[in-house]
């Protein structure tokens, strides 16, 4: 009878998406966490400390920054040599960013991980993407498939997920928000946007940051139902809403208002002091928009009626931009963002002539 009664509570809770640690890992006793959404790592690991703290005990717990506390690592390692005795009681290791090390010192972990002390919970934490050929993550992934291990990869959510994101935060925080409030927040922290050029590139915001303007959000209407006029009020906006106006400036050949958008993107942007660097990380979001187009135009002259997994708002936001670029221009455009762009890394020409380029 009691076996059925403790199922029925490990239904319940992972019914409730509210999996402890122990009911989620009751075999598993290493674990990876990694990829680029550190922030919600960090809160598993909040979760997961709470849980452990209660049913064995907090001392048990050390926390080992591998980059910055080489003697704790040190002394991790040496007291693994030493007999299981010395250990009263279930132990909890958090390793943060083991795996930058070089691979000389992280190979000295392979005894552990292949042979764990029955004491030890073990957790991997980094705040980055591993590399799935580095010879201790080919054996993580072995020992995952052999039920000793598991492996957790955290990704910052893009496109719709993101307007997931924020709906869920809001309902686990008891804050009603309207729908359309929770797509001008994503349209906001930058959802449409990347960083970089090609393939390889990034969302321009972190969840640590979205959270963080989330509870101002909550904190200011104190209960009341957030719409989209709170967002337009008590939100900054990326350079999304500044970089369809450009775009559509270029495209209409209203280079006085093109001029003038490309000073409000400039005068927004903070992420540096240093002029051209702004103008890059500018000139990347922009091209990513031009690109978009392009796609876009591929797919129409394709026949494709599909809406290339975009939300609807971005899908329509291009459909009106597209009205004003052959693939042609779009193509040209492309070529002169990505010219300013080598320009601008590797010349010492003056960045307002390089910019020129744009309205000719």
């Amino acid at each position: 009878m009691r076996k059925v009664v403790e199922a029925v509570k490990l239904k319940r809770v992972i019914l409730s998406g509210n999996i402890s640690f122990m009911a989620e890992n009751s075999n598993n006793r290493i674990f990876l966490f990694h990829g680029s959404d550190d922030y919600t790592s960090s809160q598993k690991i909040k979760q997961w400390l709470g849980a452990f703290r209660s049913k064995y005990s907090g001392l048990g717990v050390t926390s080992i920054n591998a980059q910055t506390d080489e003697g704790a690592l040190a002394d991790f390692f040496e007291n693994q040599s030493q007999s299981a005795g010395l250990f009263s009681s279930t132990r909890l290791v958090i390793l943060k960013n083991f795996l930058q090390l070089k691979a000389g010192e992280t190979e000295k972990l392979q005894p552990l991980l292949k042979n764990p002390p029955a004491d030890l919970f073990l957790i991997l934490w980094e705040d980055k993407s591993v590399k799935k050929t580095l010879k201790l993550y080919k054996l993580l992934t072995e020992l995952e498939r052999s039920g000793k291990a598991k492996i957790y990869s955290f990704d910052i959510p893009t496109g719709s997920s993101l307007n997931e994101f924020i709906s869920k935060y809001f309902k686990s925080h008891g804050t009603q928000i309207s729908s359309a409030a929770i797509e001008l927040l994503a349209q906001f922290f930058g959802r449409d946007l990347s960083t970089g050029w090609g393939a390889a590139s990034d969302p321009v915001y972190n969840l640590w940051e979205v959270s963080s303007t989330l509870d101002k959000l909550a904190t200011y209407k104190q209960g009341s139902t957030i719409e989209a006029e709170d967002v337009r009020q008590m939100v900054t906006p990326k350079v999304s809403e500044n970089v369809f106006a450009f775009t559509e400036a270029l495209g209409r050949k209203d280079y006085k208002l093109a001029r003038k958008t490309l000073e409000e993107l400039l005068s927004k942007e903070e992420t540096s002091s240093d002029i051209k660097s702004k103008i890059l990380g500018i000139l990347g979001a922009v091209s990513f928009q031009f690109r978009s187009l392009l796609m876009l135009s591929v797919a129409r002259q394709a026949g494709q009626t599909a809406d290339l997994g975009w939300n609807s708002y971005r899908l329509q936001a291009n459909e009106r931009l597209l009205q004003h670029f052959s693939p042609s221009a779009l193509r040209d455009k492309i070529n002169t963002l990505s010219y300013i762009d080598r320009m601008l890394k590797s010349s010492s020409l003056s960045e307002r002539a390089l910019l020129d380029r744009l309205w000719e």
